[in-house]
């Protein structure tokens, strides 16, 4: 498979003479490290989101130094450990109990010794404008047992679930309005609001191929499809892939310039391009290198998949 970091990136770079050359990413390697962990490339993004959310709004949630990488190392780790002595747990349940206060829903205390918080925190996805399909409300119901069957990726979407729930707290919009300008939280919310309805479609595209697979099966008997089948049914929908995407990626770049908004808040791309490559610096990883690539892959793929890429010291993009 092509590394897709190893990809023409076309940056026009001025010269001396102001003169524009083309610029060709050095090999990126599909190995990023956090917490000392080697993350799993479907997990890659999922944890940089969580810990760039801790570091930018620490102050507000109170958290404890470390705790943001505590919880990752936990959760990568997959080790046993006691709910009551789990920061997993304990994190979830301090950005619930938040949630739930923001609410008036909340008079007693939740605690990491009394599993019902696990039955709240499904409550409060089922009350959520998010659906997460990965979480059916009658798993809530089955007690925690279900909880210890998640796999690291299901743990993380959770957290992030949480962490996007937080946001529209009281004690966070406040937070974020004494740090960014007026029409910068216009303009983001104005961007939330395209890349959640491209990422609508893209689900709709994805509902749509998965029954266009199921209907001709059925018509053939139940019989199985080919690969030559369904690479058909694939190509007929490519010119409505290359819509979705070129949608998902407009939506990216209406995100704020640096300019528009408070240092302190901020996590911008380094560099966003066309082919769906994006250089990130960001302030929560502190590895070496630092220098990250996320790609969403091209407008041509069907399902694409981010993937995430790391730079050497000697490799790192100028």
């Amino acid at each position: 498979e092509e590394n897709a970091a190893a990809r023409t990136k076309p940056v026009l770079k001025e010269k001396e003479e102001f003169q524009l050359a083309e610029v060709k990413l050095p090999q990126g390697i599909q190995s990023i490290t956090v917490s000392s962990v080697d993350l799993h490339p479907e997990n890659a993004g999922s944890v940089l989101q969580f810990l760039e959310f801790c570091l930018t709004f620490r102050e507000a949630l109170g958290l404890r130094d470390g705790q943001a990488h505590s919880v990752v190392h936990e959760v990568l780790s997959e080790r046993s450990t006691s709910q009551e002595h789990s920061m997993l747990t304990q994190t979830i349940i301090q950005l619930l109990t938040l949630i739930l206060a923001d609410r008036g829903e909340i008079s007693v205390g939740i605690s990491a010794t009394d599993d019902r918080w696990f039955t709240i925190l499904g409550e409060c996805l089922a009350e959520s404008e998010v659906k997460l399909d990965d979480f059916p409300p009658e798993m809530f119901h089955k007690g925690i047992s279900e909880y210890a069957e998640m796999d690291s990726s299901q743990k993380l979407k959770l957290l992030n679930y949480l962490c996007d729930e937080a946001l529209g707290i009281s004690l966070m919009r406040n937070f974020i309005d004494n740090h960014e300008n007026p029409k910068y939280v216009e303009k983001k919310k104005r961007a939330e609001e395209k890349l959640n309805a491209a990422e609508a479609k893209e689900k709709e595209l994805y509902q749509k191929i998965k029954d266009d697979f199921s209907k001709t099966e059925a018509d053939n008997n139940g019989v199985a499809l080919t690969i030559e089948q369904r690479v058909a049914i694939i190509s007929q929908m490519s010119a409505e892939s290359e819509e979705v995407h070129f949608e998902k990626k407009k939506a990216l770049e209406m995100q704020p310039k640096s300019q528009e908004y408070n240092d302190a808040l901020r996590t911008n791309p380094v560099e966003l391009e066309d082919n769906g490559l994006i250089l990130w610096n960001l302030k929560s990883y502190n590895e070496e290198p630092t220098i990250l690539l996320q790609d969403l892959g091209s407008c041509s793929d069907i399902c694409p998949h981010e993937k995430w890429y790391s730079f050497s010291s000697e490799q790192k993009p100028q």
